[in-house]
């Protein structure tokens, strides 16, 4: 970490290399939900290392490493705030599962059957886990807060772009698409290809 006395430090350079070519992102973006679900600004910048504008970018990031002033880091230094629902997107998800605490999937109806609903995230249990054995699994809450926030800044949300490693990466996203699409706030656009949208 960096945080010189005169004031504060913000850059937002990301850098990687890998053998002969670097790339770099520089922009708006922290390295948070910024990088997906906030409209940012970001350009990038790829090519070999020895690329005048690359190099230049590169030595920068080393002065900052070897600045006086920069500190060491690690995860396990610094406790991670947990991710939890949004309060008030907590509080919707209950409410709209208070009389009925199953989930149909979109295209084909299935039931996921909700067994607990906390901060950390939604409870799910499915026909093929009740068939197996298995207890309820958890659907993490950051999947479905990265999910509402897309929705709620973008207006409208894909499963497909849901589960792409190219967007949101949100592996439950069948779910998470049936658990939204059961808000007040929101409609179903389509169910093949599934699509919400936000209720104006």
């Amino acid at each position: 970490m960096l945080n010189p006395p005169q004031g504060t430090f913000s850059p937002k350079l990301y850098l990687a290399r890998h053998e002969r070519e670097i790339r770099a992102a520089i922009g708006s973006a922290n390295l948070t939900g910024g990088l997906i679900a906030n409209v940012e600004s970001v350009a990038v910048l790829s090519g070999p290392g020895d690329a005048e504008p690359l190099r230049a970018l590169w030595e920068l990031a080393e002065s900052w490493w070897s600045d006086e002033a920069a500190v060491d880091w690690s995860g396990g230094e610094i406790a991670a705030a947990p991710e939890v629902l949004d309060q008030t997107l907590l509080a919707s998800i209950r409410q709209a599962l208070a009389t009925r605490p199953v989930v149909p999937t979109l295209t084909d109806g299935r039931p996921n059957c909700v067994r607990e609903i906390t901060p950390d995230g939604v409870w799910v249990e499915t026909q093929r886990s009740r068939r197996l054995g298995r207890p309820a699994q958890r659907v993490p809450a950051w999947m479905i807060q990265v999910a509402w926030e897309w929705l709620t800044t973008h207006g409208t949300l894909s499963n497909q772009y849901l589960l792409s490693d190219d967007g949101l990466n949100v592996k439950r996203s069948s779910f998470v698409c049936a658990l939204l699409a059961g808000l007040p706030s929101v409609r179903v656009v389509s169910r093949r290809p599934i699509e919400l949208a936000l209720v104006p």
